[in-house]
Order: structure tokens, then sequence, then C-alpha cells
């Protein structure tokens, strides 16, 4: 009985070592064989089974053909994607990529920011306040280069942060809200970001260069909790009757002008089919943004 025990005692102890040996988040490395895109994705936290697509090197183009729904491509003729394993093909045309090979099994639906924030000595909200200020900041430069008209912004305050940005297309139009039998309600075209409280790390995710001291990240359990970018931009109702019609603003270029503006360390994530390249054009691919970047989850072989 007694050596039963110590066996058990044993074996008990090397699982135990087994799992202690597994790095977190923070601790891996980043990944020489994967996209740029999935070594940010693996240092969220963010729940999904996300994978690189592997395409054949001369079939890698950079540009989204939303005529062919192909990717040849993501923003129209301003946002450049970034090819994983080395690859920089940055010309117009070529071969376009089936999207169907691209999109993961389970990815997440909802638009969302991932952020690391160095420890400056400032409080929780001080943090938050300042990631919003700078994001506040960022979208309406983006609107205005987009050529769209910002109009007010607000804030609210508890357990989220929040912040939205109201404007109009750049023919003057409104967003509709609702449309109904005896007409049209207009609405303001918005977008907006939501925060929740932050907690203070030791160290950032070593993979992205940021485990350089304490960092603040969003305290999320799930990905309904993580920070949100929400936007609503293109369908506008006609003002003589209820057909929509949607204006030329391209939301990927608007969430890379965002990218680039905000501090290093902060990301954008765009799920499939949640944000659009202009006239009605949906991106059917994730994304994510980083300091004016658009990375895609795609490596060449």
């Amino acid at each position: 009985m007694r050596n039963i025990g110590l066996l058990m005692m044993v074996v008990g102890g090397l699982v135990m070592a087994g799992c202690a040996s597994a790095p977190s988040r923070y601790e891996i490395g980043y990944d020489n064989s994967a996209s740029r895109a999935m070594n940010i994705w693996r240092a969220s936290g963010m729940i999904g089974e996300m994978k690189d697509a592997k395409v054949p090197r001369e079939k890698v183009v950079n540009f989204w053909d939303s005529n062919t729904g192909q990717l040849v491509g993501v923003a129209n003729d301003v946002a450049m994607v970034n090819i994983g394993g080395g690859l920089n093909a940055g010309v117009v045309g070529g071969v376009g990529l089936a999207l169907a090979v691209l999109g993961p099994d389970k990815h997440p639906e909802r638009n969302s920011v991932f952020f690391w924030v160095k420890d400056t000595g400032q409080s929780e909200i001080e943090v938050r306040e300042k990631i919003v200020d700078a994001f506040d900041s960022a979208v309406h430069e983006a609107l205005i280069a987009q050529g769209a008209i910002p109009l007010q912004k607000s804030r609210a305050k508890n357990d989220y942060l929040v912040s939205v940005y109201n404007f109009k297309l750049p023919n003057n139009e409104y967003c509709t809200s609702a449309v109904g039998a005896s007409g049209k309600e207009n609405g303001v075209c918005y977008i907006g970001i939501k925060i929740p409280q932050l907690k203070k790390l030791d160290s950032g995710p070593a993979s992205l260069g940021l485990n350089d001291g304490a960092y603040w990240e969003a305290n999320a359990t799930d990905n309904v909790t993580f920070p949100r970018i929400f936007f609503e931009a293109n369908a506008a109702a006609k003002k003589d009757g209820l057909e929509k019609v949607y204006g030329n603003i391209n939301q990927v270029a608007i969430l890379q002008m965002v990218s680039e503006k905000m501090p290093s360390g902060f990301f954008i994530y765009s799920a499939p089919r949640k944000v659009e390249s202009g006239k009605k054009e949906s991106v059917k691919i994730p994304l994510i943004y980083e300091n004016g970047k658009v990375e895609a989850f795609v490596v060449g072989e």
C-alpha cells in the first residue's frame, strides 16, 4: 500500500510539474512560423479557434477586391495587408484567394480591442481615460480624412468607460436608426469604444516585446467583457423614400488610421463581416490593426 501511495505521489508530482512548465500567454516567445496577426492574437487572451491560412507564395497579393469577393487586399487603395512568412507583395491585382480558406472555425464575432499600457504610476481610471482621449483624437482625424463630418462626442463612466463619436456621411446624409411604414427616422452614424476596468500585470507579453516592466490590460474574463469597438457608418435612407443608400466610407481605412494614431501596444480586431470597405462591401476575413498596418491571418509557404 505504501508503494502505491508513493507511486501516486510521484505521478501527481510529475503532472503538477508538467502543468507548471506550460508558459502563459505573457511568457511565450514570438512564433516566426505564424503570421503577425496570430502572434498578436495569442498574446491577447481572447477566446476562439483562430488559424493561419497557408497559401502558396506565388498566389499571395496585398489588396482586397470587393468586386470579386476575393482577398487581393482589404481597404481599397488605402490599407495594406501584411502577410506572414516575410511576404510583402504590395501590388494591386494578381491572383485572388478564395475567402473560404481564410476563415477560422470559431472566431470571435465582435469587433474588439486589446492593449497593454506601461505602468507609470497613474491610477486605473486615469489609464483608461488616457486611452479614450487618444481614441477620440484618432477617430476625429480618421473621419475627416475619409470625408465624414464629425458632430459631437459623448462619454459615460460606470463599470465600463464608454466614448461615442457621432458623425455624418460624406454625402451629408445621416445613418438610419429606424425605417417604418410612416417614413424615415434619421439617426447619426457613430463609432465608439467600450473599456472595462483594467488590471495591472508584472509584465506584458514577451512575444510583443512588452516584457520590460509592469503593464495595464483589460480585466476581461471572456470575449463579451473584452474592450469593444462598435461602428455604424454606411447605411442611410434616401430623403424621399425608404430605400437605403450607402456612403462611400471605408471602415477598414478608418480603423487603420485610428490604430496609426494610437499609442504602441494598442491593437484592433475586426471580425469577419463586421466592417465594410465602402459601398456595402463587408470584409469577410478577420483582421488585426497595429500602428497603421493591417494584419491578416495568412502565411506563405
